[in-house]
């Protein structure tokens, strides 16, 4: 073959080459643009926002998603109204913090994170609460020991977590100051939220129930609500259980006193607790603690005492959850969003994919009796256990003090006022069941170290050897626990506390 013939050939296959991969390029592109004029295409302010904006992945133009949902945003309610403030601290950031990003934080609007150290978790910042702390104050404090460390640990890449063991009474110390810092600091990157929450990094959070709450309430009114706890005749919020801000509030004190945080900076040494001095702050302006427990509370799920009190209340936090207790009051409230609508119906709009839809909204809100059902009354199928502490504490029977023969019991009664069987209840398992079943109104009891409890509400508690010397040992009546649930009865409906 001649060199010419074969170099024109060469061409004329390149020519060949060239249009085929046209061709296949031209009718691919066309079939899409066919696909596309008879698929829907999802906007991230259509209807169901939160699955479309938050759940779906985006993939080429903005309005293209891939046919692929996670449904724990799905029938999330509207928070934007909200800002969530979180409350840790750098020793312990990294064993609770991120629980929350995947469940209480993981579809909410707007948070913000705190500790006394600047730090990243996953790409959330978490904010230095104290840096603008004054230098004079942190030097000659003893109370910022442990800050100076933090800092110097940053500064080498140090493990904060190193400190905990010697210093977790300082941190607890230290915690005290970030309370007014980070309410200022807030209003700094957020100033027109109507309303501020301010939670603990083992506080669980009731989403629904917290922005139905607040949907009853006017923002533009000084409210500030907790569960009470009290220093003398201070009421403040309890910082555990979380409180909330009407964004009112937070203008009201920043405006009359810009310099809040450092106000209180200098007697902050003077005082046991951070959320006391919050409220300290807030009765400068004349704005007292409305009440929300028990809806707003210090307990979890096992050591609730359920009764009357808490029944038919709506919950909105809880207090003292660990990493995975807080994933299954998240994953509680999932399930109760997952009673499903039918798919179909929702594909006539929507013509994707999905396996299952969720609902959008939620018709009934988590109540503590929910709670009961739910974590406690599966648990009650024995009535004793041992190297178990059921939390009883309502009365407490024990040996009278010899040197104080007029010693009164919890409900105001001397050793001579007790019956036969309450003077016995202490010296042995057996005697202290008799004396709830003596006590009409006991239902549980427990007994350790010739100490007799009896209570009236139903607590499930906890696995408690209580130690070499001490072993815990409770019991509940199963017959007037189930007289109890059976007289609360089912809830109509949420009975609101303020």
């Amino acid at each position: 073959m001649s060199t010419t013939l074969a170099h024109a050939l060469t061409g004329r296959n390149c020519i060949i080459t060239t249009a085929l991969i046209c061709f296949f390029t031209v009718t691919l592109s066309f079939h899409s643009i066919l696909n596309d004029q008879t698929q829907y295409r999802p906007k991230a302010n259509d209807i169901y926002p939160q699955a479309l904006s938050n759940d779906f992945v985006l993939a080429g133009p903005a309005d293209y998603a891939v046919k692929r949902v996670h449904y724990d945003c799905e029938g999330f309610p509207e928070t934007t109204n909200i800002l969530l403030v979180m409350k840790t601290g750098a020793t312990e950031a990294f064993s609770k913090v991120p629980i929350h990003l995947t469940t209480t934080l993981q579809c909410a609007k707007n948070f913000l994170l705190f500790s006394d150290m600047e730090q990243n978790i996953a790409g959330h910042r978490v904010i230095d609460a104290l840096d603008d702390v004054a230098d004079s104050i942190k030097n000659r404090n003893g109370d910022f020991d442990l800050y100076r460390q933090l800092q110097e640990y940053r500064s080498v890449n140090g493990d904060p977590r190193d400190l905990v063991k010697n210093e977790g009474q300082n941190a607890w110390t230290l915690d005290k100051y970030k309370f007014l810092h980070m309410l200022v600091k807030a209003f700094k990157e957020k100033p027109d939220m109507p309303w501020y929450v301010f939670i603990e990094a083992d506080t669980a959070l009731i989403w629904t129930n917290l922005v139905q709450f607040l949907r009853g309430l006017d923002a533009t009114e000084p409210h500030y609500i907790g569960s009470p706890s009290y220093l003398g005749d201070l009421e403040f919020g309890h910082g555990g259980s979380g409180f909330i801000v009407s964004g009112m509030t937070v203008r009201k004190l920043i405006s009359m006193n810009p310099n809040i945080a450092a106000k209180y900076d200098d007697v902050m040494d003077q005082h046991c607790c951070g959320d006391g001095v919050f409220a300290l702050a807030l009765r400068d302006i004349d704005v007292k603690l409305s009440k929300a427990w028990p809806m707003m509370n210090g307990e979890k799920p096992i050591s609730i005492p359920f009764n009357r009190e808490h029944w038919c209340r709506p919950v909105i936090t809880m207090h003292h959850l660990s990493a995975e207790e807080t994933s299954q009051v998240w994953s509680l409230e999932q399930e109760r969003k997952k009673k499903g609508i039918k798919v179909s119906n929702l594909q006539q709009r929507y013509p994707i994919t999905l396996d299952y839809l969720p609902l959008t909204s939620i018709k009934d809100l988590l109540l503590f009796a929910d709670l009961y059902h739910h974590y406690v009354a599966p648990h009650l199928t024995s009535p004793t256990r041992e190297d178990w502490t059921n939390l009883s504490d309502d009365t407490i029977f024990h040996d009278p003090p010899l040197d104080d023969p007029t010693h009164t019991y919890r409900d105001d009664r001397t050793w001579h006022d007790l019956t036969e069987v309450e003077k016995a209840s202490f010296s042995s398992f057996e005697n202290c069941r008799r004396a709830c079943d003596q006590a009409d109104d006991c239902v549980q009891y427990q007994f350790w170290d010739r100490k007799c409890a009896l209570h009236k509400s139903i607590r499930l508690g906890k696995k408690d050897a209580g130690g070499d010397s001490v072993r815990f040992s409770s019991g509940w009546n199963l017959e007037r626990v189930g007289a109890l649930v059976g007289a609360l009865g089912e809830c109509e409906g949420p009975e609101w506390v303020l």
